[in-house]
């Protein structure tokens, strides 16, 4: 007794460093615990509960000890419940003495074997005390067989979600265990029932249409073959293996029509499969329990439909099969721009190789720089680390897979003439939508032009002429949808000093996975000095933004160049803006830029934010300013040679113009603002002039 009161001591503290975690284990276990006990062979042979209990970690198992006791006071009569807490106490008592002997690790791998022993010694008890029975016996035997196998299935299947491992990671054996435990559960469960329905089935057949909605006809016949099996083990349900296969694959193919579709198909195929193939009174229940299911799935809200659909996404259930082929090459494709990028700041490195301001006869100052540049290597390394976390998600949440569409568009496919092998449909969280058509072992022998037209009739999308890739017995036709904006840039720009270069640089990218940019760097100063700065910082920002860096990673890795670059001050502004071409959004980065100014229809709205510029502090970042951009906006970019007097006059001029040729606009701009300069204290000058643009083409 003092061993149990030491452990429960144990469990207690456990419980308070664990914290909620650890009381949310000892609840499913005690929940699974009790549902397990509600099936019976029968109405005599109930080993799960027991297996179950004995084949969890030993910290767990006086929680699931009072689910299996109550469970089976619930489910079965008196002898058979006093039996199985024989059998209860029997293999617990086991599970101490070889924790104490051989350790946690080997009683656990034993468990199986520990759960067929205590239900035979169970069954020895009780015939001895009913008297002897060749046929009791032989039950025994069989019904301690039945839990060494499914005892094998609960271990491995307690190990795997111990592990906390992702489904998709998994082995086909390692899902298959996990698949026939949840299949156990249903079926254990389905012994509770309220006037004879079956909450269990109840969430059983709701969880198949799921399937339907989220992964297609085929996913979906699977699961309800699956569950058909354990579930026709109940007497009187022998009609649920085919009833439940054929409302899946029924339920799939309807599913791109809506829930409520989904649902009676759903439905309708299990109530006609159990007319056809059902006895008696499971008709009645198994009606009785479809129509409940489809209530219920029907009156999911669209919100939860797809958050749960997300979550399953997040949690690797829906994973895109492709997402391999995609990693490699945009790992692939990261490392060459990262290379390049690292050769183009090697290039203009004049202090870091031991010939600029100082030598090895000054110790201190080789120290210091030293040092400098420790720090810079820091910062290049936080910034690929937060490149590498950005390229993670746009990995996970560039493509998601929508089974109801692409049902939708094959089976449209299909009543135009289109034969294809396979359609899959894809959105992306930026607005980005992908339709792959796939031909296997045939020449491309479809329209494309009658393909898209039907992908725009089921998604309401305009798509592109598609990409056509070709692979060994396989051909695949690639539509993106067409982008509803594009942008119109105009650049123009006017240096301090006639015969001198310019120190403002613009970089530019009209379209970049969806998204168009434009950024202007300023270098401290004029002249040569300033134009190799701002060069500097326009490149590799412009260089690393199309590799898929956010501007904030850029910024971290163009500032430590500029930091790094000599023991000269390299000072430089970015001023940047950003148009995501499906959606409208917009964002303004600054980091010591101008004020920049927005045209919306009649009127202007100024940009004018407080930020450092590049090449000064380590730890800087860009003031950001965010709005919805619609066709017919206008931006102006402007530096800081431009915006030195009052700018008013720029806000009238913006307001005035009536032409739609942005190379004129930023001309008249720079050539008003020329005339209006300051001659004594004459800087670069730079106008950039972008509008937002329906895409008619």
């Amino acid at each position: 007794m003092s061993f149990v009161n030491k452990t429960l001591a144990d469990k207690k503290a456990l419980y308070e460093k664990g914290g909620s975690g650890e009381l949310l284990g000892a609840a499913l276990c005690f929940g699974a615990s009790f549902l397990f006990c509600g099936f019976s062979v029968g109405g005599e042979l109930s080993p799960f509960g027991v297996t179950f209990a004995v084949c969890l970690p030993f910290e767990y198992i006086f929680s699931a000890v009072p689910g299996c006791a109550l469970g089976y006071a619930a489910s079965l009569g008196v002898a058979d419940t006093v039996r199985y807490w024989g059998a209860l106490a029997i293999c617990c008592a086991l599970r101490v003495v070889l924790k104490r002997r051989l350790g946690e690790k080997k009683s656990l791998e034993a468990s199986p074997l520990l759960s067929a022993v205590g239900v035979v010694l169970s069954g020895a008890v009780l015939m001895a005390v009913r008297g002897f029975c060749v046929e009791k016996l032989m039950l025994s035997v069989g019904e301690a067989a039945v839990s060494l196998c499914v005892g094998v299935i609960f271990r491995r299947s307690v190990f795997l979600a111990g592990t906390k491992s992702k489904v998709t990671a998994l082995s086909a054996q390692d899902k298959a265990f996990l698949v026939c435990s949840v299949c156990l559960l249903f079926l254990c469960a389905s012994g509770y029932t309220v006037m004879g329905i079956s909450p269990a089935r109840v969430a059983a057949f709701v969880a198949v249409m799921f399937v339907a909605s989220f992964k297609g006809a085929a996913f979906a016949s699977g699961a309800g073959a699956a569950l058909g099996v354990f579930l026709s083990a109940s007497q009187g349900f022998a009609c649920l293996l085919p009833a439940l296969t054929v409302g899946g694959l029924m339920s799939g193919l309807l599913s791109a029509y809506g829930q409520v579709v989904s649902a009676a198909a759903f439905s309708s195929a299990l109530i006609v499969t159990a007319f056809c193939q059902g006895k008696g009174e499971s008709i009645l229940i198994i009606i009785a329990e479809s129509v409940i299911a489809f209530a219920v799935f029907s009156l999911v809200p669209a919100k939860a439909h797809s958050n749960l659909q997300e979550y399953l996404r997040k949690r690797g259930f829906m994973k895109d099969e492709k997402t391999g082929r995609r990693v490699a090459y945009e790992l692939k494709r990261a490392s060459e721009n990262v290379y390049s990028v690292c050769d183009m700041i090697s290039s203009v490195g004049d202090g870091t190789r031991g010939g600029g301001d100082f030598d090895g006869r000054d110790d201190a100052a080789f120290r210091m720089r030293t040092d400098e540049l420790q720090r810079v290597l820091s910062d290049q390394m936080r910034g690929m680390g937060d490149y590498l976390g950005e390229l993670s998600s746009r990995i996970n949440e560039t493509r998601i897979y929508d089974s109801s569409v692409s049902s939708a568009i094959k089976s449209t496919l299909r009543e135009a003439g289109i034969d294809a092998d396979g359609v899959e449909y894809f959105y992306g969280s930026n607005g980005s939508a992908t339709v792959e058509i796939t031909l296997i072992d045939r020449p491309l022998d479809i329209g494309w032009r009658d393909a898209r037209e039907v992908i725009e009739f089921i998604t309401g999308r305009r798509f592109e002429r598609p990409e056509v890739e070709v692979s060994f017995l396989r051909t695949t036709l690639v539509f993106n949808r067409s982008m509803p904006l594009r942008l119109q840039i105009g650049v123009s720009k006017k240096s301090a000093v006639e015969g001198e270069p310019c120190g403002d640089s613009v970089s530019a990218a009209s379209c970049v996975e969806g998204r168009g940019f434009v950024l202007i760097s300023d270098g401290m100063g004029t002249g040569h000095r300033a134009a190799e700065d701002s060069a500097l910082t326009s490149k590799i920002m412009k260089k690393l933004i199309c590799s898929g860096f956010s501007f904030d990673s850029a910024l971290k890795m163009v500032n430590s160049a500029l930091i790094a670059r000599s023991n000269q001050e390299s000072v430089a502004t970015v001023d940047g803006v950003e148009v995501n071409l499906f959606t409208g959004e917009t964002v303004f980065y600054k980091a010591g830029a101008a004020q920049s100014i927005i045209r919306k229809k009649d009127r202007t709205v100024t940009l004018e934010r407080s930020s450092m510029p590049l090449g000064v502090l380590r730890n800087i970042g860009f003031s950001k300013t965010r709005f919805t951009g619609e066709a017919g906006d206008i931006i102006l970019l402007l530096s800081d040679g431009v915006t030195q007097s009052d700018c008013g006059w720029i806000n009238d001029e913006l307001l005035s113009w009536s032409t739609n040729n942005m190379q004129e606009l930023s001309m008249h701009i720079l050539k008003l603002a020329s005339l209006r300069a300051d001659k004594q204290s004459a800087d670069d000058m730079t106008v950039v002039a972008v509008k937002i643009e329906g895409n008619r083409g």
